[in-house]
């Protein structure tokens, strides 16, 4: 009845949020670290690229066409979680945290001791990071949480609607 569909779309709903929101503030930080580095030989490089992926966009149907021709994602869970796993804001805005909050002599002394890369980053970078980490991840389970339209673009399954699919469908039928 309709109480098991509304349980496995709670379900999916809280499946999609924890693994897009968990991935999504892993991927920033990982992605922002280097560029808030001085040190990182194409910092340049990779700031326009996630610059101009922020800036101009191809459109519905390109967007619609990778994900369902190029990477195959249709009636998946992958569909609902990949389209909101990198956002170029978030990346921007750890970045200048980093740049601005953690002193290059805390890393320096780091190196100094024998750390390498990845420990700084995990021991150091991240604890330090948990204001700004908090924060996007705050933001980006709403997004995840109240988001639809991807069910509407990519489901047709309906074991794998989402919670604000089903509502906006009811809604839909009220009018």
């Amino acid at each position: 009845g309709d109480g098991e569909v509304v349980l496995r779309a709670y379900g999916v709903t809280i499946t999609v949020t924890l693994i897009g929101a968990s991935l999504h503030v892993l991927l920033t930080a990982l992605y922002a670290y280097p560029l808030s580095r001085r040190d990182f030989p194409f910092r340049n490089f990779f700031v326009i690229f996630i610059l101009i992926t922020m800036l101009f966009s191809g459109g519905l149907v390109p967007f619609y066409l990778v994900y369902t021709k190029l990477l195959d994602l249709r009636d998946n869970l992958w569909a609902l979680i990949l389209p909101g796993v990198i956002g170029p804001f978030n990346i921007f805005l750890v970045r200048t945290f980093f740049q601005q909050n953690i002193p290059v002599e805390i890393l320096d002394s780091a190196k100094l001791d024998g750390a390498g890369e990845l420990r700084i980053f995990t021991r150091m970078i991240l604890p330090l990071s948990l204001p700004v980490l908090a924060t996007i991840g705050l933001f980006t389970t709403i997004g995840y949480w109240n988001n639809w339209f991807n069910a509407l673009l990519f489901i047709s399954d309906k074991d794998l609607y989402t919670l604000q699919y089903i509502m906006m469908q009811s809604l839909l039928r009220l009018q």
